[in-house]
């Protein structure tokens, strides 16, 4: 005697996961009733592995969600059903892949693919690729694979243990659930103000200024080749005290395209291991921006990274 079970619904709601099956079938020819007597209608609670978890008939209650937990797998960056074998939550990067379905994972083929946490760092040309490296010791930097669109090997990154705290900042900005633009830019850049309204500001250049080569790492908006003008800006989401916002819910750093490679670098330890880390690590628009109002930095700790973090950039590019 083969013993079957005719499916009525798979379903998911806020609260649970359920199959609602109706009364057994003694032989496999034999049909459902075309009325159903709901007092024997069963709703299966299964787990993860499709093994039941408990069983109730529906007329025992007005409602299934009564009687059982919500199986849901958290993966920080997407949630997963496994009952119904979705993500419930969208692919934050969705607009990118339009042929694909948003609640795709791995572009819906998981075995040969790895997203293990929806977001990366991304640089947008060879010249921002190169600024992120000229960061790094010549041994850190191969361990850094950019893809033909500028996305960071996240493998290979993880894969490479150093010491130096410029390789762990930028193993933590990609390990970070954020996506991060870096760019160069010689024009004007565009972001959103606290009112909504698009707005640009430009990057300008202005040359070597005698008096402003920091070569002693005293202040933490300077460069020790003594460039000035608009060097570099980091766009965040959310509003700022600023009122210099991030368009969108990404991250941007954007670099003065025309600094030397050591003023790139360093504006990059500037805006990524100060602005754009302690952002990350506090969510916080306040505690990520400089404040100057006794004219000097009363931001501590974003002073201490900054400056920690150009003085091991210069000690790295000139190996």
């Amino acid at each position: 005697m083969i013993a079957l079970m005719a499916v009525d619904a798979l379903s998911q709601t806020q609260t649970e996961n359920y199959v609602m099956t109706i009364e057994p079938l003694t032989e496999s020819t034999q049909a459902p009733q075309a009325s159903i007597d709901m007092s024997r209608v069963t709703v299966r609670y299964l787990d993860g592995l499709g093994r039941e978890k408990s069983t109730v008939q529906a007329g025992a209650s007005r409602s299934a969600c009564d009687v059982a937990d919500y199986v849901t797998y958290d993966n920080h960056a997407r949630i997963y059903a496994p009952l119904t074998g979705r993500f419930t939550t969208l692919d934050p990067l969705a607009s990118k892949y339009p042929s694909l379905t948003p609640y795709n994972h791995c572009a819906n083929n998981p075995l040969n693919a790895l997203d293990p946490d929806g977001r990366k760092i991304i640089a947008t040309s060879v010249e921002a690729q190169r600024t992120i490296l000229n960061t790094l010791t010549p041994e850190d930097r191969a361990a850094v694979k950019f893809s033909s669109s500028g996305e960071i090997d996240f493998n290979v990154l993880n894969g490479h243990i150093s010491q130096s705290a410029n390789f762990s900042h930028l193993k933590e900005l990609n390990d970070s659930h954020e996506n991060i633009f870096v760019q160069m830019s010689t024009g004007h850049v565009g972001y959103i103000n606290n009112e909504g309204n698009y707005k640009t500001t430009e990057m300008s250049y202005w040359g070597v200024e005698e008096d402003f080569y920091d070569l002693k790492f005293e202040y933490v908006s300077g460069v020790t080749t003594g460039e000035t003008g608009r060097l570099g800006i980091t766009l965040l989401p959310g509003k700022g005290k600023s009122g210099v916002n991030s368009p969108n819910e990404n991250i941007y750093i954007i670099i003065n395209g025309d600094l030397t490679e050591l003023g790139a670098a360093e504006i990059y330890s500037h805006e990524a291991n100060g602005h754009a880390l302690l952002f990350i690590r506090t969510r916080d628009r306040d505690a990520s921006r400089h404040k100057f109002e006794t004219g000097k930095e009363e931001k501590i700790e974003l002073s201490k990274m900054i400056l920690d973090s150009r003085k091991e950039t210069v000690k790295n590019f000139n190996m």
